[in-house]
């Protein structure tokens, strides 16, 4: 069973805060876990002739106890469980097979199959009944959605696990949900309720006298005063961390505690103390062979250094953090590592080596900058899950201070009956005024059913309104990070070294034509995205008239030529001089533009692009025809959909997918229709119409 630290919440704050480690709820000493796990294989021994349920549970205690040390073996026992218990029909067997191999692929990150073995321990759980293994289950369930973003799905798991554990007074895995809900608040940007449930774990853990939970509250506890800059209060929290570590023998904590103190000596600018704490987490996590705890001592250490200006020290050890960092692929510590490096070099003025490492703190700045999109937006939507959890709550104690009235008020008739027997003159007085009262009570019943449906039909738009916003904030964000940004934080790169000298201006025409494509594309781009973002706030507008079609496509030709050029491609503008349109010209230019620009994209060289038109009966029909790669079926099906999505041309030019989204809406605005027909290896035509003028 495990439960976040609090640093597996904070991803993108300082850098060598973030610790992705985990700690198991049960864990004992090393020695104390070897002893079990050796005499758990003696006992299989005595009965690998005779494989009754007695041999089929001390598998499964095996099993569990290989888990706790990560070890392989644990695959191989967990597999055998399930394998020997199905011979048998033993449910219990299978169940807690499937468990465990779902706990090491949640380990290992293997998502999806660790939701395919959890569920199916589950169901299995279900069926016995076992209400203790279906609250552990829940809970891990939710760890695996929490690892990949989905927080109010996360949440809903952790609360349906609450629920169980807290009708079986299960303490070690109510303590794990507060913890796990903790996270989520933390993720959702709520430290304040964050700290809360972490202190609501710690009484859990106090009460159950789990030392391990217990220490790892604290830790957690110490994590938020340290994000609030109380550093006083985290080294309070983090000693009794470590106090608890020595006393149960927990080193496979004590590196990670050792660091987090280091940390906030270094914070309070007390950098020996910090060097001291850094170095100590660092020979203990060498010891224990655990590389992610050696990139975080690296760049503690790094960051210390830096501070002393001792830079030649600083460099070594963010090399060495940042060797263990790639391999590794922690994209965090990479960017911050990366980055260290590039402030030692610019310190020493060894500005070549210092735009080597700012490049690289660009490229893994756009993923983790895509990474932390996606985490918002899963954060906003568990954000008003848990409002609307809340009002929920709300509305259901409104019910139940009503339900309470009622039955005072019940009791009251009751008394006023019995006082009525001895009272009968003002039997019928009493009769009627408990009438009155009781018709009230039932008004207020059925007006706050009626504001409750009125609130839950608010609350259902407010949600398809907040998961269309997200969609259109997700397309704008995803074109933005992937198209503009790159370009632009090259160009800066080279304005900052021309600006302190370190490049003549000769040496910056020189890189700086290397960006040339790539600005030409910006600006097309940001074209494109600034029409259409006013056209999703504004609507699209037209204004026609009357146009010679032979004239915008030979503008456009004109336009595009440079870029056709560079690929010897022939643009051959067939359309006659006399077919005319009536449509709005700006938009016309648009289509011309973008459609022409595709074709050159995906067209090979020396190849031909021929611009056509005729006439219909009430309709113009334009075709722009190349003999390019073409387009399979499946990329035809979803060409005019795909915002942000889009296939390389054939010199890797990049796009959006935004143009021909715009070309499709203006064509269908002006009264036109637009479609496709391609043939891999042959080439596309791309079609469309607009009212003859």
């Amino acid at each position: 069973m495990h439960l976040y630290s609090y640093k597996d919440f904070l991803p993108f704050t300082k850098a060598f805060i973030v610790l992705v480690f985990f700690c198991a709820l049960s864990m004992m000493p090393a020695r104390a876990q070897t002893d079990k796990t050796d005499s758990l294989r003696t006992l299989l021994s005595k009965y690998k002739n005779n494989k009754d349920t007695l041999y089929l549970k001390s598998l499964s205690q095996l099993t569990y106890q290989l888990f706790l040390f990560q070890s392989t073996d644990a695959t191989y026992y967990a597999k055998k469980l399930v394998a020997e218990s199905k011979k048998v029909g033993y449910l219990q067997g299978q169940a807690d097979g499937l468990k465990i191999q779902g706990l090491i692929h949640r380990v290992r990150g293997a998502h999806k199959m660790a939701l395919e073995h959890l569920e199916k321990s589950l169901a299995l759980y279900q069926r016995l009944n076992n209400q203790k293994e279906i609250g552990h289950v829940l809970n891990e369930i939710g760890l695996v959605c929490n690892h990949q973003g989905y927080y109010s799905k996360a949440l809903q798991y952790y609360y349906k696990s609450l629920k169980i554990s807290e009708k079986i007074n299960n303490l070690p895995i109510i303590a794990a949900n507060y913890n796990n809900i903790a996270g989520i608040q933390i993720s959702i940007g709520n430290v304040d309720k964050a700290l809360f449930f972490f202190k609501k774990s710690l009484e859990i853990n106090i009460k159950a006298n789990n030392k391990e939970g217990i220490a790892r509250s604290y830790h957690n506890i110490g994590g938020i005063y340290t994000e609030q800059k109380k550093y006083e209060e985290a080294l309070d929290s983090f000693y009794k961390t470590l106090a608890i570590e020595k006393e149960i023998g927990s080193r496979l904590i004590s590196f990670e505690t050792l660091n987090n103190i280091g940390s906030v000596h270094y914070y309070k600018g007390e950098y020996d103390k910090a060097l001291e704490f850094f170095e100590e987490s660092n020979r203990i996590a060498l010891e224990m062979k655990h590389p992610v705890i050696q990139i975080y001592n690296h760049t503690g250490i790094a960051n210390v250094y830096f501070a002393q200006k001792n830079y030649t020290e600083s460099i070594i050890q963010a090399k060495n953090g940042l060797a263990i960092a790639q391999q590794m692929k922690v994209l965090t510590e990479i960017s911050t590592l990366s980055k260290i490096l590039y402030k030692n070099h610019k310190a020493q003025q060894n500005y070549q080596k210092a735009l080597e490492y700012h490049e690289l703190y660009g490229q893994n700045n756009d993923s983790l900058f895509n990474i932390e999109k996606t985490r918002v937006i899963n954060s906003l939507e568990a954000k008003a899950d848990i409002e609307r959890k809340e009002k929920e709550i709300s509305i259901l104690n409104k019910d139940k201070k009503l339900l309470k009235t009622e039955k005072d008020f019940q009791e009251k008739i009751i008394y006023l009956i019995i006082l009525s027997l001895l009272i009968m003159s003002t039997l019928t007085y009493f009769i009627y005024q408990s009438r009155r009262q009781e018709r009230k009570a039932n008004h207020i019943i059925s007006t706050q059913n009626i504001q409750l449906k009125n609130q839950t039909e608010e609350i259902q738009k407010q949600a398809i309104k907040l998961t269309q916003m997200n969609a259109d904030k997700d397309r704008l964000f995803a074109i933005i990070g992937h198209d503009l940004r790159s370009p632009i934080n090259s160009l800066t790169g080279l304005l900052s070294l021309l600006e302190d000298k370190q490049i003549s201006p000769e040496e910056f025409i020189l890189f700086s034509s290397k960006l040339k494509t790539s600005v030409e594309h910006v600006h097309f781009t940001l074209n494109n995205l600034l029409l259409w973002a006013n056209n999703q706030m504004n609507g699209i507008q037209t204004s026609p008239s009357k146009i010679h079609l032979h004239e915008i496509a030979q503008e456009n030709i004109k336009f595009l030529n440079t870029l056709a050029e560079a690929k010897k491609i022939e643009l051959i503008n067939e359309i006659p001089a006399s077919i005319t349109v009536f449509a709005d010209i700006d938009q016309v230019k648009l289509i011309f533009r973008n459609l022409i620009s595709n074709a050159i994209k995906f067209t090979l060289l020396k190849g031909k692009i021929r611009l056509q038109a005729s006439q219909q009966e009430n309709l113009v029909q334009v075709n722009i025809k190349d003999n390019g790669v073409g387009m399979s079926a499946q990329i035809k099906a979803n060409l005019f959909g795909n915002l942000g999505i889009s296939v390389p041309g054939t010199h890797k030019e990049k796009g959006t997918g935004l143009g021909l989204i715009l070309c499709k809406d203006f064509v269908e605005k002006n009264g036109g229709q637009l479609w496709v027909e391609s043939q891999e290896d042959v080439g596309s035509t791309f079609y469309f119409t607009l009212p003859k003028a």
